[in-house]
């Protein structure tokens, strides 16, 4: 038999604290910008953002380092996902390859 624990406030106070703690640390940059490589950008693409076509670079995501930083617009190509970054924002790339967007 099987017994199914309800999570108490308490609970679910401590484990969106938990939560907001690991989205700190998940977005934080260490240090500078690392430069884009060489093959990177891969290609250009007319995408519409804000209602007009707009000449937007194409990033190989594979070939995104850590600390990279790029503004939209813009797009990111990875073998399972596609990232757009709107106008407006920047994407950075934390020490754990995840793709953080921040309004600049």
């Amino acid at each position: 038999m099987s017994t199914i624990c309800k999570p108490t406030a308490t609970d679910l106070d401590r484990l969106a604290k938990s939560l907001d703690q690991l989205r700190g640390l998940l977005g934080k940059q260490e240090g500078k910008p690392t430069p884009l490589g060489d093959g990177v950008v891969t290609r250009s693409f007319r995408a519409r953002f804000g209602g007009a076509d707009v000449d937007t670079p194409v990033y190989d995501g594979e070939k995104m380092l850590a600390g990279n930083v790029i503004s939209g617009p813009a797009i990111i190509e990875e073998t399972t996902t596609t990232v757009v970054v709107p106008d407006a924002y920047v994407c950075s790339v934390d020490k754990y390859k995840n793709y953080v967007l921040t309004r600049s």
